[in-house]
């Protein structure tokens, strides 16, 4: 304990001076970034005293960072000879990645703001970020690191950066593509003024900070692709995967619309198609349909890059697949049930106005979602009949599909609930709130598409046994047929049981052990995978 909390006043020390070194680099690099062709025209250039000023100043805290510095590094390469192990230990774990995972964004995010702007200040910041994170890179490559507690922080640090990176990421392709149809199909001058010229914005910029964004994206995720698989990893991009799928969606839906606002002969304006209506979460540009699927695009090769590592990859491709499956599935019963509630909506504001009547326009915003929706109806179809012929492989997805509904029925009844009994509460008790008519008529509408959704979900898990088995890791029908007193006990099951429990341990057990001589998984992932081998044998 005392030996670990020496090496953090130690990594506390060498990370206070690193980020003073960065600050007095940054400091001087702005003034001798004006001093360049590259100065934009509206900062001023710097004068004589303010470029030694900020000379004397770095020089002289770079100074003292290199003598203190100098001093408690050797002090730290000292305690790791004497103690090799903490090499690879939590403590210095912590320290690196958690320091990358704040440098990582900024230096990130400045430098792609200065392909647009060229601003000195976003320059230095971002050189001086860079160097302190190349610092901060070297020492963590230089020893490996060690299983358990410290690999998970350097996997907190990689994929914390990647998501952290998607928000800037998809905010520059947002914004090129705005600039793209705001310039060639609307004319110009509705996003952007100051960046037309003759007619045209100036994309060079805008394109260069997107791809940017894009290829650190990528490149972090390439330059750690040799890190073992973990579920943490698998979790992550399969978020990403969602996310990226969603994002796709409902773009989708925003320029289905806009097609059904153009046939139904409703005047559009020219600026829908930077904000399009009818979206269910974000308003974006329709060409984020592309942005959404190459992001959706590269978690699955990630994803299918994982497969590789697991002692089954037959099995896991095909729950991968599943999963992709049962993702597309849950977001279009959500784009379908939203959709539903809008329209039961739109027709209770018919029925019993509260306010200013529906138009046209607002049946479409829930007809386009209702119509993609519907798309949820095949693939639900398709992923219980998957369900029912291989059991082992779809139960994970077919528990996931049902869990998410079930999940999007409460939040819906728990909120119109809730709503509607504070909504009538306050008018029981003669303190209405403003327009409390519309706000119960919005809040049944939350309640029974919740209770409809629930409803439903309960019914199709119940039928097909899938939220039966989720204490165990097999479906009822794999248990009955290995105890043989289901009805659906198989031969070839019970045959290829006995197979694996006489024949197949020792090839699993080398095969895990050969990963772990190469360095492909941590000796606790190891030793969970032979547990886990064994367990099934007994």
């Amino acid at each position: 304990m005392a030996r670990n909390l020496y090496r953090s006043y130690l990594y506390v020390i060498l990370l206070l001076l690193l980020g003073l070194a960065i600050y007095a680099l940054a400091g001087l690099l702005d003034p001798l970034w004006r001093l360049t062709p590259l100065r934009p025209g509206y900062e001023a250039v710097p004068d004589r005293a303010e470029v030694v000023q900020t000379l004397v100043f770095a020089v002289t805290v770079l100074l003292f960072v290199a003598v203190l510095g100098g001093l408690h590094y050797w002090l730290l390469r000292r305690d790791l000879r004497q103690d090799p192990a903490a090499g690879g230990g939590a403590v210095r774990a912590f320290f690196l990645n958690l320091s990358e995972l704040v440098l990582a964004p900024i230096a990130i995010f400045s430098l792609g703001q200065v392909l647009t702007q060229f601003q000195s200040g976003y320059a230095a910041t971002g050189l001086a970020t860079l160097a302190g994170l190349l610092v901060l890179e070297w020492e963590r490559r230089r020893l490996p690191v060690g299983p358990g507690l410290a690999r998970f922080f350097q996997r907190l640090h990689v994929y914390g950066v990647q998501l952290i990176l998607l928000s800037p990421l998809v905010s520059a392709t947002n914004y090129f593509l705005s600039l793209v149809l705001d310039s060639y199909l609307l004319g110009g001058g509705h996003v952007a003024p100051s960046a037309v010229v003759n007619g045209h914005a100036d994309l060079r910029g805008p394109l260069a900070t997107a791809l940017w964004f894009v290829l650190a994206w990528f490149a972090y995720g390439y330059l750690n692709r040799h890190d073992p698989g973990s579920w943490l990893r698998r979790l992550f991009y399969g978020g990403v995967l969602a996310y990226g799928l969603f994002l796709a969606l409902d773009e989708c839906a925003a320029l289905l619309d806009l097609l059904l606002r153009f046939l139904a002969e409703e005047k559009i304006q020219a600026t829908a198609l930077l904000s399009p209506p009818g979206a269910l979460l974000f308003s974006l540009p329709s060409g984020m349909v592309l942005v959404g699927l190459l992001v959706a695009g590269f978690a699955w090769l990630w994803l299918q890059s994982e497969v590789k590592q697991l002692s089954d990859p037959l099995r896991a491709r095909a729950v991968l697949r599943y999963s992709l499956l049962a993702m597309a599935a849950a977001m279009l019963a959500l784009l379908f049930w939203a959709g539903s509630g809008r329209l039961l909506l739109t027709l209770l504001f018919t029925l019993f106005p509260t306010g200013p009547l529906p138009r046209s326009g607002d049946w479409i915003d829930g007809l386009a979602p209702l119509l993609l929706g519907l798309g949820a109806l095949p693939l639900n179809l398709l992923l219980m009949r998957r369900y029912r012929q291989e059991p082992e492989r779809a139960l994970l997805p077919c528990q996931g599909f049902i869990l998410a509904t079930l999940i999007g029925g409460v939040l819906a009844t728990t909120v119109g609930g809730a709503v509607l009994l504070f909504s009538l509460g306050t008018v029981a008790l003669g303190s209405p709130v403003e327009n409390w008519p519309r706000l119960t008529q919005e809040s049944v509408v939350g309640l029974l598409v919740g209770l409809v959704v629930l409803a439903f979900y309960l019914w199709q898990a119940g039928r097909s046994g899938v939220l039966a088995n989720l204490g165990s890791s097999l479906p009822a029908p794999v248990q009955s047929a290995r105890s043989g007193t289901g009805p659906e006990a198989a031969p070839s099951i019970t045959a290829a049981t006995a197979a694996e429990a006489v024949g197949e341990g020792t090839p699993a057990l080398e095969d895990i052990l050969r990963r772990l001589q190469a360095r492909q998984i941590s000796l606790e992932e190891a030793a969970s995978q032979i547990r886990a081998l064994f367990g099934q044998r007994a």
